[in-house]
């Protein structure tokens, strides 16, 4: 089933070492993210090295989509994948915070920061 990227960019850095998935809309759904479990997935069979998830300043998450979320980190902790989830707003900052422990994950405001060596 090929992935649906029209509310998502994937970019690949340092030949597949960084990958960026960007979100492209002001409002996350359940569904952009069961599309980002199913390039998760894929991207965990060869793991590059850090995976940053630019939010790019979306106005809101859904509930569903914090939850598909929290699979997509699971499968990038097992795979020993660092993560770093990039300019979000204080409110989808917040709800995922709710639902997912975000202690172990580098989180920055700007893909600047994002890109530098831990």
């Amino acid at each position: 089933m090929p992935i649906d990227t029209r509310t998502l960019e994937i970019v690949n850095l340092n030949e597949g070492e960084i990958v960026i998935l960007a979100f492209k809309d002001c409002y996350v759904s359940g569904g952009d993210v069961m599309v980002l479990v199913d390039i998760v997935q894929t991207i965990a069979q060869k793991p590059p090295r850090k995976i940053i998830f630019d939010f790019n300043r979306a106005a809101q998450v859904d509930y569903g989509s914090v939850t598909a979320f929290a699979k997509c980190l699971q499968v990038l902790s097992e795979a020993g994948v660092a993560v770093c989830l990039c300019r979000m707003t204080e409110a989808v900052h917040m709800c995922i915070e709710m639902c997912i422990p975000t202690h172990t994950l580098q989180i920055v405001y700007d893909l600047e920061a994002a890109l530098l060596p831990e």
